[in-house]
């Protein structure tokens, strides 16, 4: 073996939607260790199920020492246990968001009175995200380090946010 070559261990990570992507990618720039491959995949929308079906597919032709899917709950409860088993089966974690990533974004940046409003649907939570970051449009791209920047990631993640916790846990190996 070439003394330059070290064994990296291999994650894939597959999200949901292009906002999903793109603040993965956000928290791997932040919090990224070195000794793991993280490939941060887009499964461009669609139900849970169907985001774990594209992953089995692509796993028939990429192999990874670790494998996540990051899907909402918004699609069906249908839809979820059958994007469950099938990650069951094929050894993928998959790490759910309440309603969508948009709602876990604003319980992550608001208030009380901001997160009760966005629980109502996930039309709701994208409608509040989008006040909040001052977006024109609810699907407008978002300049996390603005409003989630490293610091206030940190200060969220010592008063427990499980959900932000796991989703660096993935990135980190912990």
């Amino acid at each position: 073996m070439n003394k330059n070559h070290f064994l990296r261990t291999t994650i894939s990570i597959w999200c949901e939607g292009d906002r999903d992507t793109n603040f993965v990618k956000y928290l791997y720039a932040l919090y990224h260790l070195p000794g793991r491959e993280v490939k941060i995949r887009n499964a461009h929308g669609g139900d849970p199920a169907e985001q774990v079906r594209q992953m089995i597919k692509y796993y028939l032709m990429h192999d990874f020492d670790e494998k996540y899917a990051l899907y909402d709950l918004d699609r069906g409860e249908d839809s979820v246990k059958e994007a469950r088993r099938l990650a069951d089966v094929s050894e993928i974690v998959c790490l759910e968001s309440d309603k969508c990533l948009e709602m876990e974004l604003v319980r992550l940046m608001s208030d009380d009175k901001l997160i009760h409003r966005a629980c109502r649907s996930s039309a709701e939570a994208k409608k509040v995200f989008a006040e909040l970051c001052h977006l024109k449009h609810e699907d407008d791209g978002v300049e996390w380090e603005r409003w989630v920047n490293k610091r206030k990631l940190d200060s969220l993640l010592s008063s427990s946010t499980r959900w932000l916790a796991r989703i660096l846990d993935m990135i980190e190996g912990e």
